[in-house]
């Protein structure tokens, strides 16, 4: 799920800031219940619901689990491309990725592509130095992924 938000300076391709909060708050509440689960009065909690055992595996499994979903979270508000009409900037979780002008660009294409896990729609910029930028557009909406469109062809250099 991704949208494109207009700013002051081009287009934002993002997650949604309220599913990466949605992704936090489920990865807190992972450790939360592993934390109560080991408490005495959790223990006693549990004790009464006839098919909740909650054993040392399971609490491991959970931590990892909530560790990851946290993860997930942190990306999607971190990750963004960010279209302005100087060029695109390409973020992650851990900094920026990539900087390209528009005049680098020769054209650009959507394709799917298998890069990372599995097949996904890519937002290709070809550079004119025979290298690419991928941006992944999968779950963008229609009408987003037009406008995005029409604003990387309106800004490359024939």
């Amino acid at each position: 799920m991704l949208q494109v938000t207009k700013t002051p300076t081009g287009l934002l391709l993002a997650a949604p800031t309220w599913l990466g909060i949605l992704f936090l708050l489920m990865g807190i509440g992972l450790i939360a219940a592993v934390v109560l689960a080991r408490t005495p009065r959790g223990q006693a909690l549990a004790a009464r619901v006839p098919f909740v055992q909650v054993r040392i595996a399971t609490a491991v499994l959970a931590v990892i689990a909530a560790l990851y979903v946290f993860y997930a979270g942190i990306a999607m508000l971190l990750a963004s491309a960010l279209f302005e009409q100087r060029g695109v900037i390409v973020s992650s979780t851990f900094g920026e990725v990539d900087r390209v002008a528009w005049s680098q660009v020769q054209r650009f294409e959507i394709e799917e592509l298998a890069l990372g896990r599995g097949r996904a729609l890519y937002l290709i910029l070809y550079l004119r130095n025979g290298d690419y930028v991928p941006i992944g557009v999968s779950g963008l909406a229609a009408e987003d992924s037009l406008r995005l469109q029409a604003f990387v062809k309106e800004r490359i250099k024939r």
